[in-house]
Protein backbone atom coordinates (compact mmCIF):
# COMPACT_ATOMS: atom_id res chain seq x y z
CA UNK A 1 0.00 0.00 0.00
CA UNK A 2 1.02 3.61 -0.38
CA UNK A 3 0.24 6.78 1.50
CA UNK A 4 0.56 10.23 -0.09
CA UNK A 5 2.64 12.66 1.91
CA UNK A 6 4.05 16.04 1.12
CA UNK A 7 6.82 15.57 -1.44
CA UNK A 8 5.99 11.99 -2.39
CA UNK A 9 4.61 8.68 -1.17
CA UNK A 10 5.35 6.27 1.65
CA UNK A 11 5.38 2.66 0.48
CA UNK A 12 4.44 -0.09 2.90
CA UNK A 13 4.89 -3.79 2.23
CA UNK A 14 7.12 -5.60 -0.27
CA UNK A 15 8.96 -3.44 -2.82
CA UNK A 16 12.34 -3.31 -4.47
CA UNK A 17 14.50 -1.01 -6.55
CA UNK A 18 13.09 -1.20 -10.07
CA UNK A 19 16.08 0.74 -11.43
CA UNK A 20 18.24 -2.36 -10.98
CA UNK A 21 15.73 -4.55 -12.83
CA UNK A 22 15.29 -2.04 -15.65
CA UNK A 23 19.06 -1.63 -16.07
CA UNK A 24 19.56 -5.41 -16.12
CA UNK A 25 16.79 -5.80 -18.73
CA UNK A 26 18.27 -2.99 -20.83
CA UNK A 27 21.69 -4.67 -20.69
CA UNK A 28 20.15 -7.97 -21.88
CA UNK A 29 18.31 -6.22 -24.72
CA UNK A 30 21.51 -4.45 -25.78
CA UNK A 31 23.46 -7.73 -25.70
CA UNK A 32 20.80 -9.44 -27.85
CA UNK A 33 20.68 -6.48 -30.25
CA UNK A 34 24.49 -6.63 -30.65
CA UNK A 35 24.36 -10.38 -31.26
CA UNK A 36 21.62 -9.91 -33.86
CA UNK A 37 23.57 -7.11 -35.57
CA UNK A 38 26.66 -9.33 -35.66
CA UNK A 39 24.66 -12.22 -37.11
CA UNK A 40 23.09 -9.95 -39.75
CA UNK A 41 26.54 -8.63 -40.75
CA UNK A 42 27.80 -12.22 -40.95
CA UNK A 43 24.99 -13.32 -43.28
CA UNK A 44 25.18 -10.09 -45.26
CA UNK A 45 28.86 -10.79 -45.96
CA UNK A 46 27.93 -14.28 -47.13
CA UNK A 47 25.23 -12.80 -49.34
CA UNK A 48 27.80 -10.72 -51.22
CA UNK A 49 29.63 -13.93 -52.16
CA UNK A 50 26.55 -15.49 -53.75
CA UNK A 51 27.27 -13.91 -57.15
CA UNK A 52 30.50 -15.90 -57.38
CA UNK A 53 28.86 -19.29 -57.02
CA UNK A 54 26.32 -21.24 -59.08
CA UNK A 55 24.67 -22.19 -55.80
CA UNK A 56 25.36 -21.40 -52.17
CA UNK A 57 23.64 -22.78 -49.07
CA UNK A 58 24.30 -22.67 -45.34
CA UNK A 59 23.66 -26.08 -43.80
CA UNK A 60 23.16 -26.56 -40.08
CA UNK A 61 24.28 -30.15 -39.48
CA UNK A 62 22.90 -30.21 -35.92
CA UNK A 63 19.43 -28.90 -36.84
CA UNK A 64 19.37 -30.65 -40.27
CA UNK A 65 18.31 -27.37 -41.90
CA UNK A 66 19.27 -25.27 -44.92
CA UNK A 67 19.37 -21.56 -45.69
CA UNK A 68 19.52 -20.85 -49.43
CA UNK A 69 21.62 -17.86 -50.48
CA UNK A 70 21.73 -18.57 -54.16
CA UNK A 71 20.43 -21.29 -56.40
CA UNK A 72 19.63 -21.67 -60.08
CA UNK A 73 16.26 -22.69 -61.48
CA UNK A 74 17.36 -26.29 -62.13
CA UNK A 75 17.96 -26.71 -58.39
CA UNK A 76 14.99 -24.62 -57.19
CA UNK A 77 12.57 -26.75 -59.22
CA UNK A 78 13.80 -29.89 -57.45
CA UNK A 79 14.16 -28.67 -53.87
CA UNK A 80 11.44 -29.61 -51.42
CA UNK A 81 11.82 -27.21 -48.48
CA UNK A 82 9.69 -29.53 -46.36
CA UNK A 83 12.62 -31.95 -46.19
CA UNK A 84 15.58 -31.73 -43.87
CA UNK A 85 19.03 -30.92 -45.24
CA UNK A 86 20.09 -34.59 -45.41
CA UNK A 87 17.16 -35.68 -47.57
CA UNK A 88 17.25 -32.49 -49.63
CA UNK A 89 20.93 -32.99 -50.52
CA UNK A 90 20.27 -36.58 -51.67
CA UNK A 91 17.29 -35.44 -53.73
CA UNK A 92 19.15 -32.59 -55.45
CA UNK A 93 22.40 -34.44 -56.12
CA UNK A 94 20.52 -37.45 -57.51
CA UNK A 95 18.65 -35.17 -59.90
CA UNK A 96 21.44 -32.87 -61.13
CA UNK A 97 24.49 -35.16 -61.35
CA UNK A 98 25.29 -37.25 -64.42
CA UNK A 99 24.76 -40.97 -63.78
CA UNK A 100 28.45 -41.95 -63.93
CA UNK A 101 29.27 -39.43 -61.14
CA UNK A 102 26.15 -39.92 -59.03
CA UNK A 103 27.54 -42.50 -56.56
CA UNK A 104 30.67 -40.43 -55.90
CA UNK A 105 28.61 -37.21 -55.61
CA UNK A 106 26.22 -38.80 -53.11
CA UNK A 107 29.15 -40.04 -51.00
CA UNK A 108 30.80 -36.61 -51.06
CA UNK A 109 27.59 -34.77 -50.12
CA UNK A 110 26.49 -37.29 -47.47
CA UNK A 111 25.68 -34.97 -44.58
CA UNK A 112 25.54 -37.82 -42.05
CA UNK A 113 29.29 -38.45 -42.47
CA UNK A 114 30.39 -34.89 -43.30
CA UNK A 115 31.31 -33.78 -39.76
CA UNK A 116 33.69 -36.74 -39.36
CA UNK A 117 35.21 -36.27 -42.82
CA UNK A 118 35.77 -32.55 -42.19
CA UNK A 119 37.12 -32.84 -38.63
CA UNK A 120 39.77 -30.12 -38.22
CA UNK A 121 39.40 -29.08 -41.89
CA UNK A 122 38.24 -25.75 -43.25
CA UNK A 123 37.24 -26.92 -46.73
CA UNK A 124 36.78 -30.04 -48.85
CA UNK A 125 35.98 -30.03 -52.56
CA UNK A 126 35.26 -32.45 -55.38
CA UNK A 127 34.52 -32.17 -59.11
CA UNK A 128 31.52 -33.74 -60.83
CA UNK A 129 29.63 -33.47 -64.09
CA UNK A 130 26.14 -32.03 -63.88
CA UNK A 131 23.27 -32.68 -66.27
CA UNK A 132 22.69 -28.95 -66.85
CA UNK A 133 26.09 -27.44 -66.07
CA UNK A 134 28.80 -29.73 -67.32
CA UNK A 135 31.73 -29.85 -64.89
CA UNK A 136 31.15 -28.26 -61.50
CA UNK A 137 33.14 -27.95 -58.30
CA UNK A 138 31.26 -28.74 -55.09
CA UNK A 139 32.73 -27.50 -51.80
CA UNK A 140 31.91 -27.65 -48.12
CA UNK A 141 33.39 -24.84 -46.02
CA UNK A 142 33.37 -25.01 -42.22
CA UNK A 143 31.46 -22.09 -40.76
CA UNK A 144 31.16 -23.21 -37.14
CA UNK A 145 32.66 -26.21 -35.36
CA UNK A 146 32.24 -27.94 -32.01
CA UNK A 147 34.97 -28.31 -29.38
CA UNK A 148 36.24 -31.47 -31.14
CA UNK A 149 36.84 -29.62 -34.42
CA UNK A 150 33.84 -31.18 -36.16
CA UNK A 151 31.75 -28.74 -38.19
CA UNK A 152 28.25 -28.00 -36.93
CA UNK A 153 27.43 -25.48 -39.66
CA UNK A 154 28.87 -25.44 -43.19
CA UNK A 155 28.56 -23.47 -46.39
CA UNK A 156 27.89 -25.67 -49.42
CA UNK A 157 28.85 -24.07 -52.73
CA UNK A 158 28.94 -25.14 -56.34
CA UNK A 159 30.80 -23.36 -59.10
CA UNK A 160 30.59 -24.24 -62.80
CA UNK A 161 34.09 -25.05 -64.08
CA UNK A 162 33.19 -26.57 -67.45
CA UNK A 163 35.13 -24.01 -69.46
CA UNK A 164 38.24 -24.45 -67.30
CA UNK A 165 38.03 -28.23 -67.73
CA UNK A 166 37.80 -27.83 -71.54
CA UNK A 167 40.85 -25.54 -71.53
CA UNK A 168 42.68 -28.08 -69.37
CA UNK A 169 41.85 -30.87 -71.83
CA UNK A 170 43.02 -28.71 -74.74
CA UNK A 171 46.34 -28.06 -73.03
CA UNK A 172 46.83 -31.76 -72.30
Amino acid sequence: TSQKIEGGYILRGYHYDVDYVVRADQAKVEMLRNALDEKNEYYSALGTLERIFYSMHVIDLVEDSVIEFNSRDQVREIVNHQLGAIEMMVQVMSAVTEEEYKKEALEFTNLTTLADRMKDKKIISKQFVGKHTGWFLASFITMEADYQGRPTKVIYTTRVIDEEKRQEETLI
